[in-house]
């Protein structure tokens, strides 16, 4: 696997970006489902600590492949798709980026206490309500995308190589 992405495969940091992003995400997910519960305990806080850290991996993770995307060739572009799948394809990509990127900044910001700092307790709500809103169209979107990917793995990459 190349370093960088050709017009017709993704690099290897790119793969590595994708699949980290990926983890990040379902621990995210699932470390913090369930959290709003009572009882508020010490371990909560634990977990809340560690689930602001992951976002904060998470949006640094995020900028680094919105810059390699930007720097690099887009293989999808090369791909023996119809010009709307395509578009479609481009646009679900587009919009997980917009939303893991709001996301974390909602999450960091709302969370975010430094010394001589601090926001509103509206506003603070306000980024929290926002990033506990995203979540349903982030899993929504996420789900489409990985039926899709499923689908162009199985059916419409082998038969495109196939006419190559």
């Amino acid at each position: 696997m190349a370093l960088l992405n050709s017009t017709t495969r993704y690099g290897w940091p790119a793969w590595v970006m994708h699949w980290t992003s990926v983890v990040v995400i379902a621990l995210l997910y699932i470390g913090i489902s369930g959290i709003d519960r009572p009882p508020k305990s010490a371990l909560r806080l634990e977990i809340l600590s560690t689930h602001t850290s992951l976002g904060i991996l998470m949006l640094g993770l995020m900028l680094a492949r919105l810059v390699w995307r930007v720097t690099n060739a887009n293989p999808v572009k090369a791909y023996s798709l119809r010009p709307l799948h395509k578009l479609v394809a481009i646009s679900v990509h587009r919009c997980l980026y917009v939303l893991v990127i709001t996301m974390a900044l909602t999450g960091v910001l709302g969370h975010l206490e430094l010394p001589g700092f601090s926001l509103e307790t509206t506003a603070r709500r306000s980024l929290l309500a926002l990033h506990a809103a995203i979540t349903g169209p982030l899993l929504l979107l996420a789900t489409v995308h990985i039926i899709a990917a499923v689908i162009n793995l199985v059916v419409a990459l082998p038969a495109s190589q196939g006419e190559r």
